[in-house]
């Protein structure tokens, strides 16, 4: 979360309650808070569990973004793991006994889990019509999971790699009309 920024830079982002969320592959997001301050969330992966956020690719997209703000004086730092799935969608799953939880919102979590929440709750008053919108699945071990967390380090780093590449034709094409 930032510092409380003055009046006039506030009022220039986000009009009203917007939020902003990409549909990039390294997932982002920026939103206002009271206070005239702004939470910045940017993925990433770290291999290590002890180490902070990943701050310069938070402070990249906040610049990229509004770079009337670039400099911001942070307040405070949160990091953590982010829920992935192989297909990047929200899922649920079926625990059993009648039993389910929702999972995997790969770091879109406002928006995965408010329609996630309304299908859990269909099930949970076992409404036999309804279809979830959500993948429904039985919940089983990831095989390998000891190699996850380097499995996810390289699948983030590769979709970075992607979204600089369609950043950089994006731009190209603009510079040629």
């Amino acid at each position: 979360m930032t510092e409380p920024l003055p009046d006039d830079v506030i009022a220039r982002i986000l009009p009203g309650t917007a939020v902003l969320t990409d549909t990039r592959h390294t997932w982002s997001g920026i939103k206002k808070l009271p206070g005239n301050r702004l939470h910045v969330a940017a993925g990433g992966s770290t291999l290590s569990e002890t180490r902070g956020a990943d701050m310069g690719s938070v402070v990249d997209r906040l610049r990229e973004t509004y770079p009337e703000v670039a400099g911001v004086a942070w307040q405070s730092i949160i990091s953590g793991w982010v829920a992935m799935t192989t297909d990047l969608l929200p899922q649920i799953g079926r625990l059993g006994g009648g039993a389910w939880t929702g999972y995997g919102y790969c770091g879109r979590g406002l928006a995965g889990a408010t329609l996630v929440g309304r299908e859990l709750s269909r099930l949970a008053a076992e409404d036999a019509a309804h279809r979830p919108y959500v993948p429904v699945r039985d919940v089983k071990p990831l095989p390998f999971h000891l190699f996850g967390k380097y499995v996810v380090a390289a699948m983030v780093n590769w979709y970075r790699l992607a979204d600089k590449l369609a950043l950089r034709r994006s731009k190209h094409r603009e510079l040629r009309k």
